[in-house]
């Protein structure tokens, strides 16, 4: 698994969900309050004023290709990465 930053950003009770969820998990975020905080803290994106956003740190995602080569590769050590 690969490891990225997660942010979840929308209205403040889309956001609440996540941020309960991690708080209850004892994961630190960092929370920011309004559209212009997540821009200031992400200058590439462009988020409305009435939006909020959470940023953990555990976040990832699986490459899909990379990880049905890995299965293979356990079943028949002769498979050839395609990657």
């Amino acid at each position: 698994m690969d490891e990225w930053k997660t942010l979840a950003c929308g209205t403040p009770p889309f956001v609440a969900k996540p941020a309960a969820l991690l708080t209850e998990a004892g994961v630190p975020f960092e929370a920011l309050a309004s559209g212009d905080a997540v821009t200031t803290r992400f200058p590439y994106l462009a988020v409305p004023d009435t939006h909020a956003a959470i940023v953990d740190s555990i976040g990832g995602f699986l490459d899909p290709g990379r990880e049905v080569t890995s299965i293979e590769k356990q079943h028949s050590p002769d498979v050839e990465s395609t990657n």
